[in-house]
């Protein structure tokens, strides 16, 4: 080399090779433009962090070391000159990902038909990170898997919806960088006796003593190898309860139980120690017979209504849709009857009645099909008119759709004890001049 050369400005270099590309390793090889030895000056900045670390050799490859996966740096090269370094050749490298399994994978019943998923994130934070998390069941072999699930680096979990309960699953899940796939997860666990049911709970048929409790077995009960069936029923109005235990089969009798009464059917469950209520019934116990009114009496008159009162053979009635209530002028008429009394009541009043006149009154149940019970039969009288006592009288005409006239009022009173008797001597004097 000359001295001129010596203090001019170094060519730059030109020729840049990657020999190695590594999540956290870089080789690079570089050649100067003219035969000549010189040293260089390699600087890697990561733009990420802003922190630079620089290095001089003599050599023409060099090896960035200490690198974080998905990472840009700005790799720059300049020949050293004794006075005037040469232009930096200056590029930019990003590493590539690098996806490391999850630890302290676990899987913890979350509810009755989920369980929740969580674990600790792996140390690539810089990279997008997604999970490939798998249900898979070891009964049946069937695998649900969600690809691409993103969540937060502070939570870190996951619910599995819609297992089968009593059922032995494999779950697993691998951290996802792009397309790679870190080494996966797993964690194996028994689900719970969650959603268990029996299909078409009913009482297929009712009698004054006993109820047919039928059901079909849910196809969730028969994953579970030892489990325990019962059935109660029990009296809402008295509380009195009968239990079959570890029933089989697809139906139980409870007997010996009260007429017309109202009893809640419930089944419970227990599988592995854990007892479930499953969903329950109402039902009714039919009548001993066709009595359903004790007695009934006439509690209030007056020339218009009559008010009857009775009381049930068994109280609220429950095996009853309602009462039926007719009546009718006695030896005259042919009934009138309600048939919307709830059973819920026990008197009921007859309107738009004569005065003074008798009425047959009939009371019974009312049950499914119009049946109805036997009639408690009574008879009740409106009050008459009073004697001495004044009326508001009204005479109208009545037309089509129950339209009247514009009433005629007037007002009428009643003759006293001692018109009465005036009357019936003046009656009778007339009677006698007549016939003399």
């Amino acid at each position: 080399m000359t001295s001129d050369t010596l203090v001019s400005e170094p060519g730059p270099v030109t020729s840049v090779t990657v020999l190695s590309y590594l999540p956290n390793f870089i080789s690079i090889q570089y050649k100067p433009p003219e035969d000549c030895i010189a040293p260089y000056r390699v600087c890697t900045t990561n733009l990420v962090t802003t922190v630079q670390t620089c290095s001089t050799t003599s050599a023409n490859i060099y090896n960035a070391t200490g690198l974080f996966s998905c990472t840009t740096y700005n790799i720059g090269i300049a020949r050293l000159g004794s006075y005037i370094d040469s232009p930096m050749m200056a590029f930019n490298m990003t590493t590539p990902a690098i996806a490391d399994p999850v630890t302290d994978f676990q899987v913890t019943p979350f509810n009755q038909t989920q369980h929740r998923a969580h674990w600790t994130p792996s140390s690539t934070t810089n990279c997008i990170l997604n999970y490939l998390i798998c249900d898979i069941n070891l009964l049946t072999g069937d695998q649900i898997c969600v690809e691409d699930y993103t969540t937060s680096i502070e939570s870190s979990e996951y619910i599995f919806s819609d297992l089968h309960s009593c059922t032995d699953y494999n779950f697993t899940v691998a951290s996802m960088i792009g397309v790679h796939e870190s080494e996966v997860s797993h964690f194996t666990s028994r689900t719970t006796v969650g959603g268990l049911s029996l299909n078409n709970l009913r009482v297929s048929s009712a009698s004054s003593t006993s109820l047919v409790v039928q059901w079909e077995t849910h196809e969730s009960l028969t994953r579970c190898s030892d489990y325990s069936l019962s059935v109660c029923s029990t009296n809402i109005a008295t509380g009195v309860q009968q239990c079959g235990l570890s029933l089989s089969g697809n139906q139980w009798q409870p007997t010996g139980l009260d007429p017309c009464s109202l009893y809640a059917v419930t089944p419970t469950i227990t599988v592995e120690g854990q007892t479930s209520p499953l969903s329950n019934l109402n039902a009714v116990t039919a009548s001993s017979d066709n009595t359903m009114i004790t007695s009934a009496q006439v509690v209030n008159v007056n020339t218009s209504e009559l008010s009857i009162s009775w009381v049930p053979v068994y109280p609220g009635s429950p095996c009853a849709l309602g009462y039926q209530v007719c009546w009718g002028i006695t030896g005259v008429t042919s009934p009138t009857c309600r048939t919307d009394v709830s059973r819920d009541v026990t008197e009921f009043t007859v309107t738009g009645l004569q005065s003074g006149t008798s009425y047959d009154l009939q009371v019974m149940a009312l049950f499914e099909g119009n049946q109805v019970s036997q009639p408690f039969s009574l008879v009740g009288t409106t009050a008459g008119l009073q004697s001495g006592t004044s009326y508001d009288l009204q005479v109208m005409a009545l037309f089509e759709g129950n339209q009247v006239s514009q009433p005629f009022s007037l007002v009428g009173t009643t003759a006293g004890a001692a018109q009465v008797i005036a009357g019936y001597v003046m009656i009778s004097a007339i009677l006698l001049s007549f016939i003399r």
